[in-house]
């Protein structure tokens, strides 16, 4: 039972580093209870330790999930509860393997090397790499999640990006419970025995190696701040206006109340125009009740309809503001090869200042058993036992969007792809100088979680080096400048509009070149003493 508690306890408070504000810095000793409870235990209990640990951390980390799976799926008491602890305990899994992992390496290494430092440094970092590059996350959860808080220390990403947090804090976690555990053997140490040493090595490099990071990220968002302002000062600059109606959406994705949504919307975007002139108008995702259809040529939109009626024609009835506007909306287009069959789209649509059609992007990454069902398209029957999920599918590629008459390229993402970092890399790569989000996070309820997926996707503007946009519709809007600061914001759940002058930004940083390089590295040198070890416990040698 004591040790039931305590690991309840420390995956609370692990799961709590995730919260936004400084409680991130629990996530550079919240793994000592668990390692220590670990060591020199069997593979099977110390898996069994690291899944219970994980399952509270997950739980504690994202308890708005409840309130989700229960005012979407519209599911029962008790069911409710089933499906929230099935999707904890699927992500606990992930501590669960890390744990694991730990424990049936240490033994062989300790062995080899003489050193329980090299011995913990060499099993847990490359398994955290690993699991962070290949674990099949619903909700992606990486360590370097945690620690927006503190500016300078994410600098980093954008060079290695989010991997070289799961190198990072593993290994200074490590560190400190070799500390500690070396601490309390002391403590027990018998009258005449020579005290064991105090295994301070790996603590002490690790904050050498910390404290680096700190003044190189603090040199780092000057030189961003710098480059910023020269790139201001050629003009060559968006306006944009955020809108945040905080309007009800149905659970189907459309309006409760189509008119009354929209008279919000084009009142808050009229105000929003009144201030000077504005580029671009975003609007949050779902916040437009219509079905845009379109037909594909060489993989491009063409002939663009809304519910049937001629595009522009239709907007221009219903949306009168003049400007550039980017909005959401349900995409349709028949199958590929002509099939009678419609597909249907989570769409990002881009209008000129007299509404007609200037292109349009689909999402990308969708969310299981919101905007899909995993296997439905294999056994259908699927969807009728959860009728909430839509039938959505996945865009056949990334692609920018372009905004003239400047010509500036627009990385759109769309709900919770600004989560994952290699997809938001990717618009980089192919030259997208803004980042846009597009989201509605009516289904997180009010909790905390409208913070958590800010502070979750600025990470994204400083690994490229982008200024990120958002329009939420019930918050948090705002602008994230490229070194990660949340320039401007509006408060969640509240009514209104931001207008702010952002640069576009060009070049590639290390991380946008790399990729999933580091992640590579790191998963190879896991197989490579995953592979060591199997060997010197099959053959003793």
């Amino acid at each position: 039972m004591g040790v039931f508690l305590v690991l309840t306890g420390a995956g609370a408070l692990f799961g709590r580093a995730f919260w936004p504000g400084a409680f991130g810095v629990w996530a550079w000793v919240g793994l000592v209870p668990l390692l220590w409870l670990i060591d020199g235990r069997a593979p099977a209990s110390a898996f069994r330790r690291g899944w219970w640990f994980g399952t509270v951390g997950y739980a504690v980390g994202m308890p708005y999930f409840h309130w989700t799976i229960r005012e979407f799926l519209l599911t029962p008491p008790g069911v409710t509860e089933l499906f929230f602890g099935l999707l904890m305990g699927l992500h606990g899994l992930f501590f669960a393997c890390l744990a694991g992992a730990a424990a049936w390496l240490v033994p062989p290494l300790r062995e080899k090397t003489g050193r329980a430092d090299a011995a913990w440094l060499l099993a847990l970092v490359p398994a955290a790499v690993a699991l962070e590059a290949w674990f099949p996350s619903i909700i992606p959860w990486q360590f370097g999640n945690s620690q927006h808080f503190h500016l300078p220390t994410v600098q980093v990403v954008e060079v290695f990006g989010l991997a070289a947090f799961a190198v990072l804090i593993p290994a200074c976690n490590a560190g400190v419970y070799l500390f500690v555990r070396s601490l309390w053997e002391r403590s027990r140490a018998r009258a005449g025995e020579v005290p064991p040493p105090l295994r301070w090595g790996l603590l002490a490099c690790l904050g050498l190696v910390l404290s680096a990071n700190e003044g190189w990220g603090r040199h780092r968002i000057r030189a961003v701040d710098a480059e910023v302002a020269a790139a201001r000062k050629t003009g060559r600059t968006l306006t944009v206006a955020l809108i945040q109606g905080c309007m009800p959406i149905r659970k189907d994705l459309r309006f409760e109340q189509f008119w009354g949504n929209l008279e919000v919307q084009n009142e808050l975007t009229a105000l929003a125009l009144r201030g000077g002139k504005v580029d671009l108008v975003i609007w949050p995702e779902s916040t437009y009740g219509r079905i845009v259809g379109f037909s594909r040529k060489d993989g491009l939109p063409v002939s663009p309809n809304v519910d049937g009626f001629p595009f522009g024609a239709r907007l221009r009835d219903e949306i009168p503001a003049p400007a550039h506007l980017l909005m959401s909306v349900i995409g349709e287009t028949a199958s590929v090869e002509g099939s009678e069959r419609r597909r249907r789209y989570n769409t990002g649509v881009l209008t000129d200042p007299s509404r007609e059609f200037v292109d349009l992007v689909e999402k990308t990454r969708l969310i299981p058993f919101g905007e899909f069902l995993p296997f439905g398209e294999w056994f259908p029957f699927l969807y009728r036992l959860t009728p909430r999920t839509w039938r959505l599918y996945p865009a056949p590629r990334q692609r920018l969007l372009r905004v003239p008459p400047k010509d500036i390229s627009l990385g759109v993402v769309i709900c919770y792809e600004d989560f994952l970092s290699e997809f938001v890399r990717r618009y980089a790569d192919l030259g997208a100088e803004l980042l846009v989000h597009l989201s509605n996070d009516v289904w997180f309820g009010s909790g905390f979680a409208l913070e958590q997926h800010l502070t979750f996707g600025a990470l994204r503007a400083v690994e490229t080096r982008r200024f990120l946009v958002r329009a939420v519709n019930t918050g948090v809007t705002a602008v994230v400048d490229p070194a990660g600061r949340v320039d401007s914001r509006l408060d969640p759940l509240r009514r209104g509009f931001l207008v702010r002058t952002v640069v576009p930004l060009q070049g590639r940083t290390l991380y946008v070149r790399l990729g999933r390089a580091p992640y590579h590295a790191g998963t190879a040198l896991f197989l490579a003493v995953a592979l060591w070890a199997w060997r010197r416990r099959s053959h003793g040698r």
